[in-house]
């Protein structure tokens, strides 16, 4: 990728912040490491893309990418709803959605039914 005449905002405010539309910014590195790194420094971490790479990359990025959805060739757009969302840092709640939202959206209640009265205390402990 030539991106030489482009101006650099690699380092700016512009990616410390929190971006919901087209957006490219491109930040040359030395190499993986330093990448991964620099990815890893948002206060955010809603989601996070890797773009080639080999598997062994693909896992080091999970382990530090510090998003709450990290994909491997894949866009960071279009979450499937039965996998758990939701970002780790100031985009999160630390609560995943998905699948797993009921247990965060809810809360159990207890019922003791019948269709008639039995005669039975319905308060005392069966022995």
């Amino acid at each position: 990728l030539d991106s030489s005449g482009l101006n650099d905002q690699a380092r700016s405010e512009l990616t410390q912040l929190e971006w919901f539309g087209p957006l490219l910014v491109i930040d040359r590195v030395a190499d993986f490491d330093t990448a991964v790194d620099r990815a890893s420094k948002t206060p955010y971490g809603l989601a996070a893309s890797l773009l080639g790479g080999s598997r062994e990359y693909f896992e080091r990025f999970v382990d530090a990418a510090g998003a709450g959805v990290v994909n491997w060739n894949s866009p960071t757009t279009g979450a499937a709803g039965a996998l758990p969302f939701g970002g780790l840092g100031d985009s999160g709640n630390h609560r995943p959605a998905g699948y797993f939202a009921i247990d965060f959206c809810s809360d159990p209640v207890a019922s003791l039914e019948a269709d008639q009265i039995s005669g039975k205390d319905p308060w005392s402990i069966a022995t």
